[in-house]
Formats: C-alpha cells, sequence, structure tokens
C-alpha cells in the first residue's frame, strides 16, 4: 500500500508539471522509482513505473500544442482580421513547431556585440558580397552562437511576402510566423488601420516597419501640401518638385496660369500606385471635368503636374530612378540613403510629341512589363568594376554610376547624387514633427521604415521629385531585383537592431560565454538604463527647459541635457544603430555635423523634438 500511495503522488506531479520544470520532475520520479522498487517489487506496480514517464511526456506535449494553436491573447485575431491578407506558409509553420517541440534544438546565430553597453543584435551576413571591415572599436561580430529554440528570431508571414524576403530569412536563419506577438520584426501589413493597431501594442524589443503618418508622402496631393507650406517659408530652398495643382480646389488658379493648354500638363490620380491613371492633360473637356466643383464633387481625385518634356535620355529612352531611403527612427530623427538601386526606362524612343504611347513617356514598370520590347536584366554583376553595353529596361544605380564614369562624366553622377541628397532630407523634414509626436516614448526606438523616392533627371542634370512610395514594391522578376531587395532587406535587418529575446517571458540574452560559442547558462534580464515615465517630474521639468530655451542659431546649448538616463538611453540607440550601419550600403545622410545647421533650421522653424535637440547636442560636442 505504501508504494501505491507514491505512485498516486508522482501522477499528480506529472500532470500539473510545466514544461520548465521537466527536467527536475524526471530526476524526482527516477529517484522515486528506485525507492518504490526497492521496497516492494510488485510485476505490476513495476510496469506502472516504467511507463508513468511516457505518460507525463504525452500530457506536456499536448499541452505545447494546445497553447500554440491558440488564437492571439490581447492582440489582433489574425483569421479574423486580416483573413485574406495573411499567407500561411504551412512547411515554414510546421518546421517552427517542431523546433518548438523539441527543447533541445539549437540553431547558430551571428551578433553585432557592443562592448559598453552588451548590446546584443543579430547579424546577417550576405553570402556573395564581401564583408566591409569594421572601423570601430566599439563592437565586434561574434559567430556560430548557438542559441534555445525559445529565442530563435521570426518575421511576420505576411500576405505580400516576396523571395527576397525569404532569402534575407533564409541567410539569417530567421523563421516565419504569422502570430505577430512572436515576431522580432514585422513588415508592413496591408491595411493601414490594422498596422496603427499594432503599433500600440509592439513590446519595447520589437521591430515593426510603419510609421503612422506615412501617409502624408504617400498620398501625392499631401506630399504637395507639404511641399508647398516649406515652399513658402523658404522659397529659396524647396524648388525640386514640378508646379503642381490639386484638383478641383486649384482649378481657378491653373486657368489663370495655362486655361489655354499651351503647355502641356500631366494628370496623375492622388492615391494610386504603380502608374495606374496617369495620362497626358490634352482637352478641354477634361480640363473642365478635373476643375468642376460641386456639392458633390469636391473630394481631391487627382493632381496635376508640369510635365518635364527635356528629360534626360539614355539610348534615347526616358528614365526615372527609384532611390531607397530607410528612416532609423524619428525620434531622434535619422536619415539612411542607400548606395544601390534601380534605373527604369520607357521602352520606346521618347518623343515629346507623341502623348499617346504611355512606353514613352511613363517609366512605371508595371506599365513597361506589358510592351514586348521590354528587357529583363538577368546578367546583373554587381562586381564587374568596368561599365558593359546593356539595353535592359532596369539597371542598377551601380551600373547607371558606371555609364557616367565610361563617358568621363562621373562629375554629373556627383551632382545627381547631392541634389537627391538634398531632395530626400528636405521631403523628410515636412513630416518629422507630426511623426515624432505621434510615436510613444516607450517606443521611440521600435519603428523604423523604407521609402522609395522616384526622381527624374532633366537634360540640365537638374533633379525632380516625381512622388513618393511609402510600401516600395519587393517583387522580384529578374536577378537583378532579387540581388538588390536581398541586399536591401538584409541591410535594414542588421541596421534597425533586431533584438534576441525570449518569446515566452521576454527576457533579452544576458551575454555570451568567454569561448563565444553559447549564451551564459542562466538567462537574465538585460538591466540597461531603462526609459522613465512621462510622469516623472524631472524629466517633464527638463523636456520643457530644452524646449524653451533652445536656439537655433545656437545648437550646442544645454550641453548637459543628455546626461539624463532617459536621453541617455536614446542617444546610445541612436549611436549604435549608427555604427551598425558601417557594414551596410546605407549612409546616414542626417543628422550629420558637416549638415546639420543648414537642415535644421527647416526642423526648428514651428518646434521641434526634444530628442532631435538633445542628439543634436550631442553630435555637435561629440566627436
Amino acid at each position: 500500500m505504501k508504494s501505491k500511495k507514491k505512485i498516486s503522488k508522482i501522477s499528480i506531479i506529472a500532470k500539473s508539471t510545466t514544461i520548465k520544470e521537466k527536467n527536475k520532475i524526471e530526476k524526482k520520479i527516477t529517484n522515486s522509482t528506485n525507492q518504490i522498487t526497492l521496497t516492494e517489487p510488485s510485476t505490476d506496480h513495476s510496469q506502472s513505473l516504467k511507463t508513468l514517464p511516457v505518460i507525463k511526456e504525452k500530457k506536456i506535449l499536448n499541452k505545447e500544442e494546445n497553447e500554440k494553436n491558440k488564437s492571439l491573447p490581447n492582440d489582433i485575431n489574425i483569421e479574423s482580421a486580416i483573413e485574406n491578407n495573411m499567407k500561411i506558409n504551412t512547411n515554414n509553420n510546421n518546421e517552427n513547431n517542431n523546433e518548438n517541440n523539441n527543447t533541445d534544438s539549437k540553431k547558430k546565430f551571428s551578433f553585432f556585440y557592443f562592448h559598453k553597453t552588451h548590446n546584443l543584435y543579430f547579424f546577417i551576413k550576405k553570402p556573395n558580397k564581401k564583408q566591409k571591415e569594421i572601423t570601430s572599436k566599439n563592437f565586434e561580430l561574434k559567430h556560430e552562437i548557438e542559441l534555445p529554440s525559445s529565442y530563435y528570431p521570426y518575421m511576420n508571414n505576411f500576405d505580400d511576402i516576396q523571395e527576397c524576403h525569404i532569402e534575407t530569412c533564409k541567410n539569417g536563419n530567421f523563421g516565419l510566423k504569422t502570430n505577430l506577438k512572436d515576431c522580432n520584426i514585422i513588415w508592413k501589413l496591408q491595411h493601414r488601420v490594422i498596422m496603427e493597431s499594432n503599433v500600440k501594442k509592439l513590446t519595447k524589443y520589437q521591430k515593426f516597419s510603419y510609421f503612422p503618418t506615412t501617409y502624408i508622402l504617400g498620398r501625392k496631393d499631401n506630399m504637395y501640401r507639404k511641399f508647398k507650406h516649406f515652399q513658402k517659408l523658404f522659397p529659396n530652398d524647396f524648388k525640386y518638385i514640378p508646379l503642381t495643382f490639386i484638383m478641383p480646389s486649384d482649378g481657378d488658379k491653373f486657368k489663370e496660369i495655362d486655361g489655354d493648354l499651351k503647355k502641356l500638363w500631366i494628370v496623375k490620380p492622388v492615391n494610386l500606385s504603380r502608374g495606374r491613371g496617369i495620362h497626358i492633360l490634352k482637352d478641354q473637356d477634361e480640363l473642365w471635368r478635373l476643375t468642376w466643383k460641386s456639392i458633390y464633387n469636391m473630394e481631391v481625385k487627382n493632381i496635376v503636374s508640369k510635365y518635364i518634356s527635356n528629360p534626360h535620355t539614355i539610348g534615347n529612352k526616358k528614365y526615372d530612378l527609384r532611390i531607397y531611403v530607410l528612416i532609423g527612427s524619428y525620434t531622434p530623427l535619422r536619415i539612411y540613403l542607400y548606395d544601390n538601386g534601380l534605373v527604369r526606362f520607357a521602352t520606346e524612343d521618347y518623343n515629346k510629341n507623341n502623348t499617346d504611347n504611355v512606353y514613352v513617356y511613363l517609366t512605371n514598370f508595371s506599365i513597361n512589363i506589358n510592351n514586348p520590347k521590354y528587357k529583363n536584366n538577368n546578367n546583373y554583376n554587381e562586381e564587374n568594376e568596368e561599365y558593359e553595353e546593356d539595353d535592359s529596361s532596369k539597371w542598377s544605380l551601380y551600373e547607371y554610376k558606371k555609364y557616367f564614369i565610361k563617358i568621363g562624366r562621373e562629375d554629373l553622377y556627383n551632382k545627381i547624387w547631392d541634389q537627391i541628397i538634398d531632395i530626400v532630407i528636405k521631403s523628410i523634414v515636412t513630416i518629422a514633427n507630426e511623426s515624432a509626436e505621434f510615436i510613444n516614448f516607450n517606443k521611440l526606438n521600435s519603428i523604423f521604415e523604407l521609402y522609395g523616392f522616384d526622381i527624374m533627371i532633366d537634360e540640365n542634370f537638374k533633379c525632380w521629385l516625381i512622388e513618393v512610395n511609402v510600401k516600395p514594391s519587393m517583387h522580384c522578376t529578374s536577378s537583378l531585383d532579387l540581388n538588390i531587395k536581398t541586399d536591401l532587406i538584409t541591410d535594414i535587418f542588421n541596421i534597425v537592431g533586431v533584438y534576441p529575446f525570449n518569446h515566452y517571458n521576454s527576457d533579452l540574452i544576458y551575454s555570451i560565454d568567454e569561448n563565444n560559442k553559447n549564451i551564459l547558462p542562466q538567462i537574465k534580464k538585460k538591466k540597461p538604463i531603462l526609459y522613465q515615465k512621462q510622469t516623472n517630474t524631472e524629466l517633464i521639468n527638463l523636456k520643457s527647459d530644452i524646449l524653451r530655451y533652445f536656439n537655433p542659431n545656437n545648437l550646442s546649448r544645454f550641453r548637459d541635457n543628455y546626461s539624463h538616463p532617459f536621453y541617455t538611453k536614446i542617444i546610445q540607440d541612436a549611436i549604435e544603430e549608427i555604427e551598425r550601419s558601417s557594414l551596410t550600403d546605407f549612409n546616414l545622410i542626417f543628422p550629420k555635423k558637416d549638415n546639420l545647421e543648414y537642415y535644421a533650421k527647416f526642423l526648428t522653424k514651428e518646434g521641434t523634438h526634444d530628442t532631435n535637440i538633445v542628439f543634436w547636442q550631442y553630435i555637435l560636442t561629440n566627436e
């Protein structure tokens, strides 16, 4: 009877066990089994003892499976909210389930390791490119580090996932998941409302590619309103968008300028992409329809812009540039420009009098791909230093630069690039203050975003901003697309700083052992200087003083502001991000010591965020 009582006790322990206590329970069961067998070696009892651990294992596995199959608590229900807009990769989910069921499963990863803060961020190597040398002494790369499955990194498996995303995840050993709460990095979802609700539910260790104010730049009418506002404030500095009218509200102004349509004007729907609805304005009837106002027709539908009739051409083909811009944060503002990008050609010879053929005057890939004359670029070779004759309908920016070097006019390329930097910074500045105010103070470093700027060059090599894409296409139709966009996504992952955190309890990895092979056996909560609550009186008063006494003509005043723990943490995050960018093809273009004074005046004209002021002081007073 004594042995039966012990068996019952063990059964109760086995049924109520948790995953963390698994190993301890197994030890207890083994010890109890030995005692019982020695005390009363009954055949029936021994059979029960032999099967007991198996029964326990089965119970635990069922519990784990049930946890995985639960819909998101305290989060969006993916099935109902996004339904058809989230593609589930069944094979990948099966792999993830297998990894999580096997608690001993381990993969190897690479990390940025910062000596001062002991911060760890995942690093993804580009397999076909030579690694840039580390010039900073503040961090090093650690490779072949094993992690338990609870720390495996994941990106969200979303509806528009492309091959470049999958290749990046493959290169970094990242998994794909539909449960957003398990994702280390979340790429853009399809619906704005869903994205905004998820921003509020981020943990401080997650990274999310979406600023709620991006629609200001993404809609052509909003972008032009912002530009026009700053043009009135700084008429000599904002001259990079062609003359534009928002219809129908600007109809009367347009008729005063060119009511007889003696010049060429191009009509664009304000909220469509991929060249849809774009055409040349041709007759008075259409002009009347565009400018007609009534109580039934006051909604903005189109903009009308002066047509750039003298574009620079290559091989007699009109082209535009797709420039990739990364916003590391708006608090403080950090703007990165990608070295590479795309050159997109029209597929018919340019003739300004031929306004009926969209393949002549539009350069959009989505339009020109339908022309039988379109030629994919499947021979892209970034390592080739010499320009090779190429009649493809799409080039890389590297090839574009080689073209100018070949014709002996690298100075023209440099002139174009300098203008692009100027256009990008000024465009971002127009929405920077609104974007900064929207972000919750606990998530200042959680959100990033990629933009696609479309730039056109005229025959005088002046650059014009055509539009800004807040969701630039990652679709890959050639080896050129796949190479550029995979490298682009990889560099973004490396810059934004993807944390290795535990998906069960949100703990960060504390450190790495002396052999640089494993995380420390005891996982502890990392103890960085955390953001202090905004209710902290000292911090509120300091923020108020920073804004009240800030002098745009003396940016380095109040140099001790960044010694406060709140600002120390913000500055440290920003500096580590900038140092991570040194191993990528992104370059920080703002803020920098040599351009801060010029561009800060646009940000401070109507006030700016306190984090900007403190970060600028730090930059100006430190090497």
